[in-house]
C-alpha cells in the first residue's frame, strides 16, 4: 500500500472490479469467436437442394427425377459398381453438398463374392467420408434387392447373403444414425425371389 494513497479495502475492490471486467471481456470474446466459427462452419458445409442417388444398375437404369417428380435429383448410378468403387469416388459425388444421398449397393459385391465384413467396412468408410465432407447431408441406405440367382461357386442362393447383408445394414444404420430403407420384402415372391 506504499505506492497508492487508497485505503486497502478500496484497492482490493478496484483489483476485483478490473479482474471481473477482464473476465467478462474474455468470455464475450470467446463467445463472439465461437459464433463466428459456427457461422463459418455452416457456410462452408451448407447443403444445396440436390438429392443424389448413388449405386449400381438399379439406380443407373431409373429416371429418379421423373419417377419422383423432382428435378433436383441427380442419378450417379453405375452398372456393376461395388461398394468399394463407390468409396473410391465418394469425394467426387460430395462436391455439390447434397441435402440427401440415397445409396443402393451391395448386390455386385455379393455377386463378386466379397465378404460381408468387407462390404460393411466399405459402408462405414463411405458414411465417414460423407459425415466429414458434407456433415449436414442426410444419408439413406436402401436395402439390397432380392435376385433369382444361385452362387455358382457355393450353390448357396444369393438371397441368403443378401438377407444377411440387409440385416447388418439395418443394425449399422441404427448405430450410426443413418436411415435404412427396407425394400427387399416388397419385391420378394412366395419363394423369396425377385
Amino acid at each position: 500500500y506504499k505506492y497508492t494513497n487508497l485505503p486497502p479495502l478500496r484497492t482490493g475492490l478496484l483489483i476485483s472490479l478490473l479482474f471481473n471486467i477482464l473476465l467478462l471481456a474474455g468470455i464475450w470474446l470467446i463467445h463472439h469467436r465461437s459464433l463466428e466459427n459456427e457461422k463459418s462452419f455452416q457456410a462452408q458445409y451448407k447443403t444445396t437442394d440436390k438429392i443424389l442417388f448413388i449405386g449400381n444398375s438399379i439406380v443407373s437404369h431409373c429416371r429418379w427425377d421423373k419417377l419422383l417428380g423432382n428435378k433436383n435429383i441427380i442419378n450417379n448410378g453405375v452398372a456393376g459398381i461395388t461398394s468399394y468403387e463407390v468409396l473410391l469416388r465418394i469425394t467426387d459425388f460430395l462436391n455439390i453438398r447434397p441435402v440427401k444421398i440415397f445409396f443402393e449397393m451391395g448386390s455386385n459385391d455379393i455377386n463378386k463374392n466379397a465378404g460381408l465384413g468387407d462390404i460393411m467396412g466399405n459402408f462405414h468408410d463411405i458414411l465417414y467420408e460423407v459425415r466429414i465432407k458434407s456433415p449436414f447431408t442426410k444419408i439413406y441406405f436402401l436395402s439390397v434387392l432380392p435376385t433369382e440367382d444361385l452362387d455358382n461357386t457355393t450353390g448357396i442362393p444369393y438371397n441368403q447373403r443378401i438377407d444377411q447383408l440387409n440385416s447388418n445394414m439395418e443394425k449399422f444404420c441404427k448405430k450410426y444414425n443413418a436411415t435404412y430403407v427396407e425394400l427387399n420384402p416388397l419385391l420378394k415372391n412366395a419363394d423369396g425371389k425377385l
